[in-house]
């Protein structure tokens, strides 16, 4: 999955873009399950 593809889901959770991306990746895979 790529950068882009991840901020999309995030921002579509609420997640703000513009943050730590490293922090909103760890986010978005801690909310699927881990990996």
């Amino acid at each position: 999955m790529t950068i882009a593809q991840i901020n999309t889901l995030a921002s579509e959770r609420g997640y703000s873009i513009s943050g730590n991306k490293t922090q909103l990746i760890a986010r978005f895979l801690d909310n699927q399950g881990g990996s």
